[in-house]
Parts: C-alpha cells; sequence; structure tokens
C-alpha cells in the first residue's frame, strides 16, 4: 500500500474524479494571490497531486459563517462573481482539475475525504471542502 491509497467494498467503489468544486479558505499567511491556471499541489488524506485551479468561480462573504467547515457550503452568500485572484483571508469557490484520477467525495457525505490543502512551494495556500464534483469515466 502506498500514501494515499483508499480502501474500499468492491461493491461498493470510491468514486474517482479529475475536476471538482471546492470552497476554500485562504490562509492569512498568503504571500502572493490564487490566480486562475495556476498549479498546486492538492492534498486529500495522505494522498498528494499535482493540480490546476480551472476557475475561480465567485468570492462568498464569511461574516455569515458560524466557523464550522460543514457550514461554508451552505451559509455563505456571494460577494463577487468571477474574481480575477484571491488574497489572504478570502473564502470563495473555486474549480480544480487534475492530471490523473483522485478518490474523493463532498464533504457531506465523507468527511475525511471530502477536505483538501492547497500549497505551492512549501507554502499552504488554503484550505477546503469538496462541494461538488464529476465522476470520472476513463478514456473512451
Amino acid at each position: 500500500m502506498l500514501p494515499g491509497t483508499v480502501l474500499c467494498d468492491p461493491e461498493h467503489p470510491v468514486q474517482l474524479t479529475i475536476r471538482f468544486t471546492g470552497q476554500v479558505v485562504t490562509l492569512p499567511s498568503l504571500t502572493t494571490p490564487i490566480i486562475q491556471g495556476q498549479r498546486v499541489i492538492l492534498h486529500i488524506g495522505s494522498g498528494s497531486e499535482t493540480a490546476t485551479i480551472s476557475r475561480l468561480l465567485e468570492v462568498v462573504d464569511r461574516r455569515n459563517v458560524s466557523g464550522s467547515s460543514a457550514d461554508l457550503s451552505t451559509t455563505s452568500t456571494q460577494q463577487r462573481k468571477r474574481p480575477r485572484c484571491l488574497t489572504k483571508n478570502q473564502s470563495a469557490r473555486i474549480e480544480i482539475s487534475t492530471s490523473r484520477p483522485i478518490p474523493l467525495h463532498r464533504y457531506q457525505d465523507v468527511r475525511e475525504l471530502g477536505r483538501f490543502v492547497l500549497r505551492n512551494q512549501g507554502q499552504t495556500l488554503a484550505v477546503g471542502i469538496v462541494t461538488e464534483f464529476q465522476q470520472f469515466q476513463g478514456p473512451k
């Protein structure tokens, strides 16, 4: 077994994806803005994978969020659609894509496979939860 391996019931295999939407919170220590097209290291559970920030969908207002990460996707309100960049201490919905399929679930379904961290050059950029994803269908 390797780090990032997920064991599952063969009758109900874990879902794989190469594209998902997440709700992220950028950290106060962020020194350079996050932009569309930026390459990052995506950490989910004990695994890591190279990923790309495909789209910055919207910045959301965190004032209504009660502090629980489970509430991020349900109580935040839209503040600005299609931002150019994300700076420190912002909450946003973003789309992330990977080159290889990765196992994950929505946070509300499986918390362990629904949390992620975005890092780049040894710096943690943002933490987040998976809100939706497209199941990987494999090569055609």
